[in-house]
């Protein structure tokens, strides 16, 4: 199993060099990395445990971060822990949106065995035997302990709950609890900011993610270039990338003094 997922993560390769080709510009190869690259783990996430995929998705995400890090010319030796950490995040919560496969694994699975919950209710079985496997039991623990849960902070449309592990087919079988997925990778990406914003201890990186939190101000990221007027030079796509990271201008970047406080409105508006 764990070469057919290795051969899955390889089959992309020609896909991830070809967003490095220098005729591609950044901002158009950070979205086809987000928006085409990106998801294509997720099926086999939602239909394999994470013990099994975990190495699988430890490649992928390393082809994700070197292609990043290629994409926007930077250098992962002076990456700090904090900045691919902030790569991870969604852009709603001020990060790339490229989210850590290894993360998403344990909340993709629950997410498929609670959508599925009302077939597998059905799957025969001898009379009085629950309706999780002696196989999928320690596995649905197994996410429940990574991800902390049940937990206060995790928001639920009402009047859902979140049962426990072990009863969790069973108390979703007649009312599956809709895209638990989505609810669950939010509260970890909400956990991964706070501890971002708590390590760093410092006023202004809290300052920084709350303005890159407002609505709209991921825009400039998202936008197709479609038209001219979306389409940034890639120098100032890349310099408006780094300011998002909080990291040092090289000076092949160093644009002129009037350029940079249009591009920190920019990131922060």
């Amino acid at each position: 199993m764990r070469e057919f997922l290795h051969a899955k993560v390889v089959i992309h390769q020609d896909f991830f060099d070809a967003l490095r080709s220098p005729l591609l510009p950044a901002q158009c190869a950070l979205l086809l990395l987000r928006l085409s690259a990106h998801p294509r783990m997720n099926y086999l996430l939602r239909t394999l445990p994470p013990d099994l995929t975990a190495t699988a998705c430890s490649h992928f995400d390393s082809l994700i971060r070197s292609s990043a890090i290629h994409i926007l010319q930077l250098s992962q030796d002076r990456l700090s822990q904090a900045a691919l950490d902030q790569i991870s995040l969604p852009l709603r919560l001020g990060g790339l949106g490229l989210r850590c496969m290894v993360s998403v694994a344990p909340a993709a699975f629950l997410g498929s065995i609670a959508a599925s919950a009302p077939l597998l209710i059905h799957v025969p079985r001898p009379h009085s035997t629950p309706p999780h496997s002696s196989a999928l039991l320690p596995r649905l623990q197994d996410a429940y302990r990574v991800l902390r849960l049940p937990s206060k902070s995790l928001r639920l449309p009402k009047p859902c709950q979140l049962p426990s592990y072990d009863t969790l087919i069973d108390s979703l079988s007649g009312a599956p609890i809709p895209k638990l997925q989505r609810a669950i990778s939010r509260l970890v990406d909400s956990r991964l900011l706070t501890a971002i914003i708590t390590a760093a201890g410092d006023p202004a990186v809290k300052a920084h993610f709350t303005s890159l939190c407002q609505r709209h101000t991921s825009f400039w990221l998202s936008t197709l270039p479609t038209c001219p007027t979306f389409i940034l030079h890639n120098d100032q796509f890349l310099l408006a990338n780094r300011l998002r990271l909080r990291l040092p201008l090289p000076t092949s970047l160093r644009p002129a003094v009037s350029v940079v406080p249009h591009l920190s409105l920019m990131t922060t508006s």
